[in-house]
């Protein structure tokens, strides 16, 4: 693994020199389109870090070709850089090597490998290295720290590890960023939230940074935030909620999109809504995705998210009895909502289906009453096995098609795989975009 990344970075510091060598004896005849289409299938789009990873490899060969190839895909392979931590030097030789290439550097995703147990650290070269790098090319915008799974440990989605990387993130190094993947696994919070050489009472300022995503990380009220007065987008993934009532209180900003993705909370009955009532007036977008959240949804008054165009809601049994409906009642009445997706997940008893989220719609729909009144697309999806066909679904299924198509409603009904995208079919609404390491590497 160590040489895989080893030779697309060295390939990438002799690039220059043996582009010389190569150039001098052939020049690319191509027309430029047709250049630009080679290296756009090279490298296309992608949001899996396994395909970027094997696209990086791919364009450190090609530059190599001729002079025309390197000017044309040098820049798209210094543009975001996905280096281990233990190869972050050969990056920044090639950097130093050549002053220009520094300028082309948007995005770095740093791997941070399973280190030594007996070594709670990683060698301080790698740190002084990474941290060299942050200080000598002000263009990053973009940063991603993602660890490796690590196999010794049993289930290491749900037992967070303590810092492993042993490095202290200076707020001057993250002065320019704009997003920012922050990996409770492989740095710890209070690395980056309490830097060693300030009292605990300074908070970290960040003032250009846009999205910020929390991954892995225990969340209690009492979690220090940086101060991000320009934050529009936040993420919080495979985070556990410590205190009974959740009290997570992000950045003083005008938050546009929250996600909370297959988060938890320690008590059933915690209360989430305290945490999004101060973007009542700003929020648009809203992500509720988690199997693992139940009875929070429901303590949420949605009619209080005056500005939120879409909403995406995780619904499964453990969420429903007989005396609560399927769906929260005050989601009907979001003034401005034009999306709505829903997913049914988990259904182990028969009292609990799709079926009970269609039913529980149509009433709403026929009782006369003021309800999605700006709602445009609805999407109620689940897995093929929650789909339990019962008698009358096709009359069902057909009715609400009737209602929502004479309300200019877009309705669709879906199975998906856990494998796929959980929030619905692309593109649901034009306010949402994709956050974390998936929607980085989506972007560049």
């Amino acid at each position: 693994m160590k040489r895989f990344w080893k030779c697309p970075i060295s390939r990438l510091r002799h690039a220059r020199t043996r582009t010389r060598t190569i150039s001098q004896a052939q020049e690319s005849t191509l027309p430029p389109e047709v250049i630009i289409m080679i290296f756009q299938y090279l490298s296309p789009g992608s949001s899996l870090l396994d395909e970027c990873i094997s696209h990086q490899g791919n364009l450190a060969s090609t530059i190599l070709v001729c002079r025309t190839w390197y000017h044309y895909g040098v820049a798209r392979l210094y543009s975001r850089p996905i280096v281990y931590l233990f190869a972050v030097d050969l990056l920044l030789r090639a950097l130093r090597r050549r002053g220009d290439l520094s300028s082309y550097v948007r995005t770095i995703v740093l791997m941070i490998p399973r280190l030594d147990p007996r070594r709670p650290k990683a060698p301080s070269r790698y740190v002084r290295d990474f941290c060299s790098i942050l200080r000598t090319v002000p263009s990053i915008k973009a940063l991603a720290l993602r660890p490796l799974p690590n196999p010794d440990d049993p289930d290491s989605r749900y037992l967070p590890r303590g810092a492993f990387l042993g490095m202290t993130l200076q707020p001057h190094q993250l002065q320019n960023l704009r997003r920012f993947v922050f990996d409770g696994l492989a740095l710890s919070p209070d690395s980056l939230f309490h830097p060693s050489d300030t009292p605990a009472a300074v908070v970290v300022v960040l003032p250009l940074l846009e999205e910020l995503s929390v991954i892995h990380v225990a969340l209690a009220n009492s979690f220090v935030w940086p101060t991000c007065p320009s934050l529009i987008r936040l993420q919080l993934k495979f985070c556990r909620f410590v205190d009974r009532n959740i009290v997570f209180r992000p950045p003083v900003s005008a938050l546009k999109q929250i996600d909370i993705d297959e988060s938890w909370s320690d008590e059933n009955d915690a209360d989430i809504s305290v945490s999004l009532y101060p973007f009542a007036s700003t929020l648009e977008v809203l992500h509720l995705d988690t199997g693992l959240f139940h009875r929070e949804i429901h303590l949420v008054d949605y009619t209080r998210l005056t500005s939120l165009k879409h909403l995406s809601l995780f619904l499964n049994e453990l969420s429903y009895s007989s005396s609560v409906p399927p769906l929260p009642p005050t989601v009907a009445r979001i003034p401005n909502l034009e999306s709505l997706v829903i997913t049914c997940i988990w259904a182990l008893d028969s009292s609990f289906s799709p079926w009970s989220v269609i039913e529980y719609l149509i009433s709403l729909l026929r009782s006369g009453k003021r309800v999605f009144e700006a709602l445009r697309v609805l999407v109620v999806q689940g897995e093929s096995r929650v789909w339990r066909a019962g008698p009358g679904w096709e009359e069902r299924a057909s009715l609400l098609r009737g209602i929502c198509g004479g309300r200019g409603i877009d309705l669709t009904l879906r199975e998906y795989s856990f494998n796929e995208p959980h929030r619905g079919p692309p593109d649901v609404h034009p306010s949402c975009q994709v956050l974390g390491l998936e929607g980085l590497l989506e972007d560049c």
